[in-house]
């Protein structure tokens, strides 16, 4: 029995493996100011054959043999303040720039030689106030205030180092609501959706991290729009008018003439309230009363 046998315990999950020589090297250099990550996956596969997803990432060290066909993924990993400069990668693969991570898929020949650079990372961050066709709009219709998580204040076309975030929050004037936040991606702006929606996101605070590239942000206003209700106060038994009633709306009480046609924002939910002017002593007044609304 080999010392292997007699030293380890080998468990081998249910599947079909298959055994080759075939291996690659990997190998990549991080230059001053940060360090790079080299991992790699392969197929997992059923008992049938059939492909049944990835494996669980696995770290290497630079000059290490990995099987072929495998997925290799180089990560970069920035000192604070700090980002990709540039990549150096093997002829005829794409360059990925100042990303964070350079990927081969099905990997068939050495990868060696991989270096990356850092540089001091000043990102600037653009943001604006604009209506719903893009035009700017004054402090009266809306604002945006950028600032630090210490509360210092951050303007528009300041510059954010890697590694550091900003808040920016939208403040609507009288009348106004924040319609969206959008970011310019390629030149065309986009509406940012709400996480796990697919509507815009209309909160004010938005959070802006992981800059490593110049970016922009808008946030688009829009005035508050309105709807008339008509309505009636009844007796809910006898369905007659209720003259006595006070009706509220938003915590505002209807006059004789209001409560006739009142403009309401849709953007605000509308609870209406009666009350009476005295208790109701009768048993047949004691049905209460309601209020019907109608658009």
């Amino acid at each position: 029995m080999s010392e292997l046998e007699t030293r380890y315990l080998i468990v081998i999950e249910k599947g079909i493996y298959t055994l080759a020589e075939d291996t690659v090297t990997v190998g990549a250099t991080a230059k001053a100011n940060g360090t790079v990550l080299i991992t790699y996956v392969t197929n997992k596969y059923n008992t049938d054959g059939t492909v049944a997803g990835k494996s669980t990432p696995l770290t290497v060290d630079s000059g290490s043999q990995i099987p072929k066909g495998a997925d290799v993924t180089f990560s970069a990993q920035p000192a604070p303040g700090f980002g990709v400069d540039s990549w150096v990668v093997p002829e005829g693969m794409t360059n990925p720039g100042k990303n964070n991570t350079f990927t081969i898929e099905n990997i068939s020949q050495n990868a060696t030689g991989i270096v990356i650079s850092f540089a001091y990372s000043l990102n600037r961050v653009d943001f604006s106030a604009v209506d719903e066709d893009g035009y700017p709009v004054s402090a009266e219709v809306g604002a945006v205030v950028g600032a630090y998580a210490d509360g210092r204040s951050f303007n528009s076309g300041d510059t954010l180092t890697a590694g550091k975030r900003i808040t920016l929050t939208a403040k609507p004037g009288d009348g106004y609501v924040l319609s969206s936040w959008q970011k310019k991606n390629g030149g065309i702006w986009e509406s940012i959706k709400a996480e796990g929606s697919e509507k815009n996101d209309t909160g004010l605070v938005r959070v802006v991290s992981d800059v490593t590239n110049n970016e922009e942000y808008r946030a688009v206003f829009a005035a508050k729009q309105e709807r008339t209700l008509a309505f009636a106060v009844t007796d809910e038994g006898s369905g007659s008018s209720v003259a006595s009633a006070e009706v509220y709306v938003n915590g505002t009480k209807l006059t004789e003439t209001s409560r006739r046609c009142a403009r309401i924002p849709i953007c605000c939910r509308t609870p209406f309230r009666r009350r009476s002017a005295s208790r109701p002593t009768s048993s047949s007044a004691t049905n209460a009363s309601r209020a019907t609304a109608a658009s």
